[in-house]
């Protein structure tokens, strides 16, 4: 909806300054208004996660689950940590987008040696080079 606008605006824009100034204060407020929403996005999706990914580790029953759900995100970071570092698991991370995502969700993930292993996939080399520098980069040739 907001594109549509910007984009009609934009078309009217080359006969009046006004539409024209009106535009630029729009698009900055759309665009600021994208970047909290990503923030919040993003903080929203990093609890899921690691909600999701400690819940499948350890089977949780219906008690364990509620349970989860009253922590505090750095306590189930914490949780999810300490169980990587007690069994050996194995953590897909699929589609990782940006080295901020990584950054985000990283502390949930022993970075000194375990039994435990992350896979994570991501479309840029960047992301994966910064999530493990030591860590085997596979990089399929395309079809």
């Amino acid at each position: 909806m907001m594109q549509g606008l910007l984009k009609d605006a934009d078309a009217r824009q080359r006969d009046e300054e006004v539409i024209r100034v009106l535009v630029a204060e729009i698009r900055d407020a759309a665009y600021d208004l994208e970047d909290v929403s990503e923030n919040f996005a993003l903080k929203f999706q990093v609890r899921n996660v690691w909600q999701e990914i400690l819940t499948k580790l350890i089977s949780a029953t219906c008690e364990q689950r509620k349970e989860i759900a009253r922590m505090s995100d750095a306590e189930v970071a914490k949780k999810l940590c300490l169980l990587q570092k007690d069994k050996r698991c194995l953590a897909v991370l699929d589609d990782i987008w940006s080295i901020e995502a990584w950054d985000s969700l990283k502390a949930a993930f022993p970075y000194e040696e375990t039994r435990s292993r992350i896979l994570l996939t991501t479309r840029r080399e960047a992301v994966a080079s910064h999530a493990g520098p030591s860590g085997f980069l596979y990089q399929p040739l395309p079809l």
